[in-house]
């Protein structure tokens, strides 16, 4: 994170391995939002590569996402980001 120039904009990291619950599942998420104080689901977004971990658990929780696709490859889930970006730049117009 920190050699991606977003870090600054992190106050918190949640990795699933150290949390004991992974994505999808809507627990993991539940258990971000209560470790946020003062967290509003409406200004959240959930950043992710993952169509069927990162984005199926964002449309799980009813939160927005961003899909990181680098390559360019089709989306044939049934899951679906808010928005989709090839380079992590273009977040930035986004927020």
């Amino acid at each position: 994170m920190r050699d991606s120039g977003f870090g600054d904009y992190f106050e918190q990291i949640f990795i699933s391995e150290k949390m004991g619950v992974k994505k999808p599942d809507k627990e993991f998420f539940d258990v971000v939002e209560r470790s946020i104080e003062g967290f509003v689901p409406e200004r959240a977004v959930v950043i992710g590569d993952s169509l069927t971990s990162d984005i199926k658990g964002a449309n799980n929780a009813g939160l927005d996402s961003v899909w990181f696709n680098p390559n360019g490859s089709r989306n044939e889930t049934k899951n679906k980001p808010t928005y989709e970006v090839k380079n992590l730049n273009e977040i930035n117009k986004l927020v």
